[in-house]
């Protein structure tokens, strides 16, 4: 996974590159025109998990991962947009999630299925409207590496590869 990334980045800074090359701002593009892409870098992921293999997952998952990956396979959110998802974000008669402004793709407004719904409105049930939807079992915010951490350990003990991700 990690020579796919140098490849995605290399390739937007050779574009930034190229562009500054194109704008006479560096007199040659020599330097970067002999750097060559890793051949043997792992295509994107194409797991996509049956539903028998999230429930073979969630026998083994902690009930606070299981939360999380409920929370993202029925949103679509990023892990990030979820972390800050709100009571007072969730319109549960409008079936609506809005997304902060604050987050990587901008405010944005995701409809709701209504099984997606009923869930939320589970996580949002006696909280405050400024209290955080997601929640660890300990009452403290989520982080992406704390998640990703519990998250290998459930998919391990399912005996699945690396490809399951929590927003699989």
């Amino acid at each position: 996974a990690a020579k796919s990334t140098a490849n995605r980045t290399w390739a937007s800074f050779r574009a930034a590159l190229n562009w500054a090359f194109k704008q006479r701002l560096v007199a040659t593009d020599n330097a970067w025109r002999a750097v060559e892409r890793f051949k043997d870098a792992v295509a994107a992921r194409a797991f996509i998990p049956t539903d028998a293999d999230i429930d073979a997952l969630y026998k083994v998952a902690p009930a606070e991962v299981i939360r999380v990956c409920q929370f993202l396979r029925h949103t679509g959110c990023r892990p990030g947009e979820a972390y800050q998802a709100t009571v007072e974000s969730f319109d549960k008669a409008g079936k609506t999630l809005t997304i902060s402004a604050d987050t990587k793709t901008g405010r944005r407004v995701v409809p709701l299925s209504s099984e997606a719904a009923e869930h939320l409105a589970g996580l949002a049930d006696g909280k405050i409207k400024k209290a955080l939807l997601l929640t660890r079992d300990d009452g403290q915010h989520w982080e992406t590496a704390e998640l990703n951490k519990r998250f290998r350990v459930a998919r391990e003990a399912a005996g699945f590869a690396f490809e399951f991700v929590p927003y699989s």
